[in-house]
């Protein structure tokens, strides 16, 4: 095609075989580095976890006090549809039947924008399974405190 690929070193021709040597080794260099970068990030966050110093994003329903403590929103509608959504689960027992209970009876869900607390940051949506689900599997509304459940592949 004709192709070259620039950037800040010079401009290489992957036609030509030293530029796609070249080219190889600079990506098995990104690669590398970026790697070792994820490895920093993960090694200071986890030592700020085991330091008791780790804050984690809250979902809506929850807010940070300016000492650091959790609480629930102080706002009774947010309390009352979060409630709402994991009482419907427990007496339920699926995500999708409070999934349409929740469209039948035209409940909207709050999701909070910004880190302020008020009406203002508030954004009230209509239902979906995945948020939903997310209510429902997010472990900081039983009070629990969850670190690395995801795991990637290297």
């Amino acid at each position: 095609m004709g192709t070259l690929i620039g950037d800040t070193d010079g401009i290489d021709d992957p036609r030509l075989s030293n530029d796609r040597l070249l080219l190889g080794l600079k990506g098995t260099m990104s690669e590398a580095e970026r790697s070792l970068m994820r490895q920093r990030l993960n090694a200071g966050r986890l030592s700020k976890v085991q330091r008791g110093e780790y804050v984690q994003r809250l979902p809506t329903g929850l807010v940070r006090l300016s000492d650091q403590s959790v609480i629930k929103d102080p706002d009774q509608q947010i309390q009352q549809v979060i409630g709402l959504v994991l009482s419907q689960f427990e007496e339920l027992g699926s995500a999708f039947q409070v999934l349409r209970y929740c469209k039948q009876q035209g409940i909207l869900l709050p999701r909070r924008h910004g880190s302020g607390v008020g009406p203002d940051n508030v954004r009230w949506r209509r239902p979906s399974d995945a948020t939903i689900r997310a209510i429902l599997t997010n472990p900081a509304y039983a009070g629990a405190f969850v670190h690395g459940r995801r795991t990637r592949e290297a």
